[in-house]
C-alpha cells in the first residue's frame, strides 16, 4: 500500500522497491515528477523542431543546386493554339540557306514541276492582286487555310507596321508576324506591292517590307520566304491610284532590293501574266483591270510549281 506524507508542505509518495532481497522505500516528490514530464516534453519538442529544420535545410540546398545547375535535357515551350488546321512542318534543312541578306539577289530558276504537293506546302500573304486565290477558293476549302490577307483584300506596304490580316484558322484579326508565330509556315510566298504603290517612297517601302520579313524570321526561323514580283495592270485599267506599267516596274525593283537585303528568294511571277510591254494580259485580269482572275492565279501557281524551292 502506498503512503503519502508531507515534507515541508510538499506531498510525498513512498513507493516500495526490492533491492537485493530486501525492501527499500523510494521517495518521490509530486512536483519533481511533474518537472520530469515537462522536461521530457520539452526535449521531444526540440527533437521535432530540429527534424523540421533539417528538412527545410535539405530542401533549400536542393533548390539552390537545381537553380545553378544547367539543364541538358529537351526544352518544351508553351505556345498559342488557335482553332486552325495543323501547320505544314517547316523544313529542318535549307538547300539555299536564307541568312541575313548578303545583298545578292537569289532569283528562283526553272525546275521540274514540283506538283500539287508543293503548292500545298505554301502559305500565301496577298494583296488585292492575288487575293482571288482566297475569294475564288482556288485551292479548295482546306487550301484556304494557307492564305493570309485582309478582310477587304487590299494590303499596302505602307500599312505593314500596323496592319492585321484575317487569320484563316479562326477568323481573328492578327498581324502577319503573329500569324507566322502561330502557324510556323514552311514556305511563305508574299504578293505585295501594287496596293498603294503611289503612296510611298522607296526607302519606306523597303524598310516596312524588310522589317516584316525579319520579324517573321524571329518568331518562325525555319520559314523560307519568297518575295514575288507584282503583276501589272491591264491596258484598260482606269483606277484612280495612278498605277501604270512603269510604276509597277519601279515597284518590282524595290521588291528585288528587299529580297536581296533580307536574304529571301525572288520569284518573277509577274512574268507569267504580263506581256512584253509589261501590261497585264487581258485574259488574266479581273473586271477591275488590276486583280488576277482565276486563270491568272492558276498561271501564277503553275509558275511557282516550276520554279520551286525544294
Amino acid at each position: 500500500m502506498h503512503r503519502l506524507f508531507l515534507l515541508r508542505g510538499r506531498p510525498l509518495r513512498l513507493l516500495p522497491i526490492r533491492i537485493g532481497g530486501s525492501h527499500r522505500v523510494a521517495v518521490f516528490c509530486k512536483r519533481d515528477v511533474t518537472t520530469m514530464k515537462q522536461n521530457f516534453s520539452a526535449f521531444k519538442n526540440i527533437g521535432w523542431a530540429a527534424s523540421v529544420f533539417l528538412c527545410l535545410l535539405a530542401l533549400l540546398v536542393g533548390l539552390a543546386f537545381a537553380a545553378f545547375t544547367p539543364y541538358s535535357g529537351p526544352i518544351v515551350r508553351g505556345g498559342v493554339q488557335l482553332d486552325a488546321a495543323p501547320a505544314t512542318p517547316a523544313p529542318t534543312a535549307d538547300p539555299m540557306a536564307q541568312v541575313g541578306g548578303s545583298g545578292e539577289l537569289v532569283t528562283l530558276g526553272e525546275t521540274d514541276d514540283a506538283g500539287q504537293s508543293y503548292i500545298d506546302s505554301l502559305t500565301f500573304l496577298c494583296d488585292s492582286s492575288m487575293i482571288g486565290i482566297r475569294d475564288y477558293a482556288i485551292l479548295g476549302e482546306q487550301g484556304s487555310m494557307q492564305i493570309w490577307g485582309t478582310s477587304a483584300g487590299n494590303l499596302s506596304v505602307a500599312d505593314l507596321p500596323s496592319c492585321t490580316i484575317r487569320y484563316p484558322g479562326d477568323g481573328s484579326e492578327i498581324s502577319p508576324v503573329d500569324a507566322a508565330m502561330v502557324a510556323k509556315p514552311a514556305r511563305l510566298v508574299i504578293f505585295l506591292g501594287s496596293d498603294g504603290a503611289m503612296l510611298t517612297d522607296e526607302e519606306t517601302f523597303v524598310r516596312n517590307y524588310s522589317d516584316m520579313i525579319r520579324a517573321i524570321r524571329e518568331v518562325s526561323p525555319y520559314t523560307l520566304v519568297i518575295c514575288c514580283s507584282a503583276s501589272s495592270v491591264a491596258n484598260s485599267y482606269a483606277g484612280s491610284d495612278g498605277l501604270t506599267p512603269n510604276v509597277i516596274t519601279t515597284v518590282n525593283q524595290w521588291i528585288r532590293r528587299v529580297a536581296a537585303e533580307t536574304g529571301s528568294y525572288f520569284a518573277d511571277t509577274a512574268s507569267a501574266v504580263d506581256d512584253k510591254a509589261n501590261w497585264l494580259i487581258g485574259d488574266y485580269a479581273s473586271s477591275n483591270g488590276k486583280s488576277l482572275n482565276s486563270l491568272g492565279i492558276n498561271q501564277v501557281l503553275s509558275y511557282l510549281r516550276t520554279h520551286a524551292v525544294q
